[in-house]
């Protein structure tokens, strides 16, 4: 439910009128006098308030926070943080706001109903999406109420926070589960498969800063999902950069695929940068903190030694606790002081790049420590 601030005022100044008013309990006539303006009449979002935006429209299905019963009363009662839509839980008695419910219902597409098999989403030949409030990925993270789960045809999962994309984990096995199958219902969705690799206990913090570097403060860059394509040979998910003002500076495509290689397994991704004429550099950080005593040492060496006489540079890593990472990175970007930091500068690139900048972070996780030889025949593998 989404109304201007000028809305939203006035809803607020009614709420208290509607319980003296005597007006009637009836949930149509209580959406005629409170919805109907942003809404519309008949729920299609085409009320009489003139909008920053367009108002939900009840008759297209599916809701940010759910559409069953619950969850509509649930957003009525709490209203919708960070949106014009207010709070009725002082307003509005719980009877008003069932009545409501229970009238909204009705300007919605019917709800099908399935069988407990068929809630179950299965990967087959070609990537899958699904999105909706996703629970914490481990105990003690958070929820997510707008999250996105990315299986590949190989059994992996990429858990996302989408409201500004970040990878939560990385699963293996089954898919997910989903209660409400047609549309986002206020359920959780559930991830099946177990958890193999995990970012930052599963609370990343997010990837790209107005630049030059971290030694100040960072300002963080929004990334907002823009689509997804789960083409064979184009799985990925495409956000638009954006700043602190909604200033959209850039794009990032990012490719995540199952990574084999013939000493160890894991997963990699490519990122796809293009930042619009006259950007500002920005800074990149690819989170992943670990405690200084677990490290197990640098692959950086056999990478530059691999890359050389290469336009492409790259840095790497592996640890103790059996997992290893490698960088990769395309000209026009260069590290800065920490392993995964990154400044992306147009005006290092090269004549007639336009911009355009990509990374790759490979992460194996082993079954044993690599040895020197084990190490250069890894690097050797993932070159670009």
């Amino acid at each position: 439910m989404r109304c201007t601030e000028r809305s939203t005022l006035c809803a607020l100044l009614w709420v208290p009128l509607l319980c003296c008013s005597g007006l009637a309990q009836d949930g149509k006539a209580l959406f005629l006098e409170q919805c109907a303006r942003c809404h519309g009449e008949t729920g299609d979002g085409q009320g009489t308030e003139t909008l920053d935006r367009p108002a939900r429209s009840f008759q297209d299905g599916g809701f940010s926070f759910g559409d069953t019963e619950l969850a509509i009363f649930r957003t009525i009662t709490h209203g919708i943080p960070g949106s014009p839509m207010p709070a009725y839980g002082e307003g509005l008695t719980d009877a008003q706001r069932s009545a409501v419910v229970t009238y909204v219902r009705t300007l919605c597409p019917p709800r099908v109903e399935v069988t407990e098999e068929e809630t179950y989403l299965i990967v087959d030949r070609h990537a899958l999406v699904a999105k909706g409030l996703l629970p914490p990925v481990v105990d003690g993270a958070r929820s997510h109420p707008r999250g996105l789960l990315l299986g590949t045809p190989d059994g992996l999962t990429f858990e996302y926070r989408a409201d500004d994309l970040r990878l939560l984990a990385v699963r293996q096995g089954d898919f997910a589960r989903r209660a409400d199958w047609t549309g986002r219902g206020g359920a959780p969705l559930q991830p099946l498969g177990s958890v193999v690799w995990l970012n930052e206990d599963g609370d990343p913090p997010g990837m790209f800063f107005m630049g030059p570097d971290f030694t100040e403060a960072p300002k963080p860059l929004r990334l907002q999902l823009e689509r997804s394509s789960t083409a064979h040979q184009d799985t990925s998910l495409t956000s638009l950069i954006v700043d602190s003002r909604d200033r959209v500076i850039g794009s990032v495509t990012e490719a995540p695929a199952r990574l084999t290689t013939t000493l160890g397994s894991g997963f990699s991704r490519t990122l796809s940068v293009q930042l619009k004429p006259g950007a500002p550099p920005i800074a990149m950080r690819l989170p992943w903190s670990v405690p200084e005593k677990t490290f197990g040492g640098s692959l950086r060496t056999y990478i530059v030694d691999a890359l050389r006489g290469s336009d492409i540079a790259g840095d790497g890593e592996y640890r103790s606790d059996l997992q290893s990472r490698v960088l990769f990175w395309s000209p026009g970007v260069r590290p800065l002081d920490g392993f995964g930091h990154l400044l992306l500068d147009p005006e290092a690139l090269p004549k007639g790049a336009r911009g355009e900048f990509w990374i790759t972070e490979d992460v194996l996780l082993w079954t044993k420590m690599p040895s020197a030889a084990e190490a250069r025949q890894l690097v050797r593998e993932l070159l670009p």
